[in-house]
């Protein structure tokens, strides 16, 4: 195995996330984002998918902003970021 390889860590962020196991599918995905991705919005999206489920939403946050300036009209972004502001929100009200 070649782990410098994109398809490598695409394969390992995906089967991660599969299981649930965000902080290794987290590593994966930046992992691919190093390694100069075709799509980059598409992999931050990721990056910002998986810091969410860590709750680690202020990173999360920046994360999907970075793939909105990318592609605006991203739609999963768009919802994720929705999903993010939600939360915040609600974690706000209970202090």
């Amino acid at each position: 195995i070649q782990p410098m390889r994109y398809d490598v860590q695409e394969a390992r962020a995906l089967s991660n996330e599969q299981i649930d196991a965000h902080e290794q599918a987290l590593h994966a995905w930046t992992a691919c984002y190093e390694l100069d991705p075709t799509d980059p919005a598409m992999i931050n999206y990721k990056i910002a998918f998986n810091l969410s489920k860590l709750g680690r939403l202020d990173e999360a946050r920046a994360r999907v902003l970075m793939a909105l300036e990318e592609t605006p009209r991203f739609l999963d972004a768009l919802r994720l970021l929705k999903e993010i502001r939600n939360k915040q929100s609600e974690q706000a009200n209970l202090k």
